[in-house]
Parts: structure tokens; C-alpha cells; sequence
């Protein structure tokens, strides 16, 4: 907490960021104690963006503060927002450096504001940065003139094993319900089949009663299989969030006999829902129910009826294809691939920068 407090006062002491480029444009740091003047702007410009990620958003910085130290580096043109990044500062243990790091964004309204956004997001963390990563919230197309405007940045890839996910799968929500069930795998129809007739109920949540039982649920399995659990003070305004009809978290779960025992909770944001957290029940006695099969199709005839252009499983793994059990369950229902811009990284210290990337790699590699 205190490396926290430390890095909050240095950006405040800050204050102005006065970093006005020769284009004029100028970075402002957002951080708790001027956010109020900066809100409402802040949640127009991101409410108008298509390809925008829940972590880069007000409700996961709201999450997230004060528990862990995000702030906000914004480009400014006349008072008008051109770039966002919502920036995660993790302190290195012992030392008052830090690893920083933009992931799935920055939002930017044109590519060609990207290279100066990312100089004020460099000049922003400078005093004890070790490195910046950035991770672009683009597929299709804008992969790879990102990929080379990052380099010309002066960015490199990545390690792969410390990277978030490149590829996931999506599914076009363009498509009729009609067409989205045909286009299921048939034995994943059958399992759809099969839990109606075992008496598995599915339904969207919104009491703090199913989604308490639901974090409780997913904790202990984290527990037992050595998975980052969901944090105490995440969870509270994750919850919250799952009140409000109409919000950026949703939650479906699968009942039987009475008793909660499968759930999802998934993120929404820009014109996507992506699948974040589940859990199902490992009693032997729900073993054999399609308990996830039926939680994702009813979360996607929701996403579809809500208005979202994809539904996203939040990640696949094209080096291990369908042998992968996870992956195969997600390409039953959809087949459509969407690759993002690699992660890349910009060592502001770059002999630390490597010190780090070896280290992690290392630890990626006893624990994997």
C-alpha cells in the first residue's frame, strides 16, 4: 500500500500534466482526486466507442480503485478527448519501480493519434517505470498496421507466456437465433437437449444473493485448482454492477432441484459480451449435466435480444487447437476465429526491462 500511496502522490504532485505536444494536443492524468471534473466527458467519449474493452472502462476502474492502482492517461484536443488508456501500475516487490501496462486498449478515435497518446502515457510513468506494455483492443484489418505503428513506437512482442490472449472465439450475433442454433455442433445439441429433460433451470441474475453464492462458488474451485480467485473488493462492485438490469456485468445460473450450481458472469462493453468467470458444480451427482453448455446458449440468445454485435469466449489457444478440451467445448459453438494485435512492450529502463522479462519467463515456466 504505501508503493501505492507513493506512485498516487507523485502523479498528483504532477498536476498539471502539462504535456502538450508540438501538435498542441495535451495529456492529462486522472486519478481519484480530479476524476470528478473529468467523469461525465470521460463516459461519453467511451460510451460512443465500438471496440472498447470492460478494462478499459470507469465501472473496472471503479472495481478496481483503491485495491490496486489504475489511472487514467487521456489526449485532449480543445477540451475534446481524441485517446484513453485506463493504465495498471504493478509495484516490483522491494523497489519503488514499477510494470505498467495498458491492457486492451488504448481507445483512440483515430489511428493517427496513437503515437502521441502513447508518448503521454510514457511521459506520465517515466519517473519509475521499468517498462510499458500495451495490449490494442483491434482484430480484423487494424492488426497489422497497429502491430507496425507499435514498432515504429519503439515496442517489441511480447514473451508469448506473459502476454494476454491473441486469439479468441466470437460469435456473430448479426446471425437469427435460427442460424445460430444450426450452426452449433450437433452434440452440442443434444447436450441442450438432454438438460432440459435432466430438469437443469437457466436464468439471468440480478439479486446480490445469486451472485455472492456465485463468487463463493468460483473462489473455492480457484482454491483447488490454483486459479487467481475474484478479490473481495472486485467482487462487491462486480455485484453491484449485476443489480442494474441493463449493466456491464451479467450473470446466468444453472439451477437443479432447487439449488444454484453452475454460474457465468460476463463483462459487457463497446458492442461485445465477453465470458469472463464460471464455475460449475463438481459433485458427482452434476458431473454429467451440460450445466456450461446451456449457461453460454442462453447467455447468447440474451446478448443477441440485448443488441451486442459478438458474443466472446474470452480467450482460445490456437497452438493447442481442439485437442484442448476448453477449446473444443467453445468452437462447438462457433468456428469464427478473431486474432488481436500481440501484445507489445517498450522497455523505459531496458536492461531492467530485460532483467524482468527473464524472470517472469522463468516463473511462467516452473509454475506452467
Amino acid at each position: 500500500m504505501w508503493d501505492t500511496a507513493y506512485m498516487r502522490g507523485s502523479l498528483n504532485r504532477r498536476k498539471p500534466f502539462d504535456d502538450t505536444t508540438a501538435s498542441g494536443n495535451q495529456g492529462v492524468i486522472v486519478t481519484e482526486s480530479n476524476l470528478a471534473s473529468h467523469e461525465a466527458q470521460l463516459g461519453q467519449f467511451l460510451s460512443q466507442q465500438s471496440d472498447l474493452h470492460f478494462y478499459q472502462t470507469l465501472d473496472w476502474y471503479r472495481c478496481c480503485v483503491p485495491e490496486q492502482d489504475l489511472f487514467f492517461v487521456l489526449t485532449l484536443s480543445d477540451n475534446n478527448i481524441l485517446a484513453s488508456s485506463l493504465v495498471r501500475r504493478r509495484p516490483l516487490p522491494g523497489l519503488t519501480l514499477a510494470i505498467y501496462r495498458i491492457e486492451r486498449g488504448p481507445v483512440v478515435t483515430n489511428m493517427s493519434v496513437l503515437a502521441e497518446h502513447l508518448e503521454h502515457v510514457i511521459n506520465a510513468v517515466s519517473k519509475d517505470a521499468v517498462l510499458v506494455a500495451v495490449s490494442p483492443f483491434r482484430h480484423g484489418e487494424p492488426v497489422q498496421r497497429l502491430t507496425h505503428d507499435l514498432v515504429a513506437c519503439g515496442f517489441t512482442p511480447s514473451p508469448r507466456s506473459l502476454a494476454p490472449y491473441e486469439t479468441t472465439i466470437a460469435i456473430d450475433l448479426s446471425l437469427s437465433i435460427d442460424q445460430l442454433r444450426a450452426g452449433l455442433r450437433r452434440s452440442l445439441k443434444t447436450q441442450l437437449n438432454r438438460g432440459s429433460r435432466l430438469g437443469v433451470e437457466v436464468r439471468r441474475a440480478t439479486d446480490i444473493e445469486s451472485f455472492d453464492l456465485f463468487v463463493t462458488q468460483h473462489n473455492d474451485m480457484a482454491h483447488r485448482r490454483g486459479l487467481a480467485p475474484i478479490q473481495p473488493e472486485i467482487a462487491r462492485h462486480l455485484g453491484e454492477f449485476c443489480t442494474q438490469p441493463e449493466g456491464s456485468v451479467q450473470l446466468f445460473i444453472a439451477s437443479h432441484e432447487g439449488k444454484q450450481v453452475a454460474g457465468i458472469c460476463l463483462l459487457s462493453s463497446g458492442n461485445r459480451v465477453i465470458y469472463e468467470w464460471g464455475v460449475s458444480s463438481e459433485a458427482i451427482e452434476h458431473r454429467q449435466f451440460p450445466l456450461t453448455h446451456m449457461l453460454h446458449w442462453n447467455a447468447v440468445q440474451w446478448a443477441k435480444q440485448a443488441g451486442y454485435d459478438y458474443y466472446d469466449f474470452g480467450g482460445y489457444w490456437d497452438e493447442r487447437g481442439d485437442a484442448d478440451p476448453i477449446n473444443r467445448f467453445k468452437t462447438g459453438f462457433s468456428k469464427d476465429k478473431q486474432h488481436f494485435v500481440p501484445e507489445h512492450v517498450l522497455g523505459v529502463r531496458p536492461l531492467l526491462a530485460k532483467a524482468y522479462h527473464a524472470a517472469a519467463q522463468l516463473r511462467a515456466g516452473l509454475f506452467s
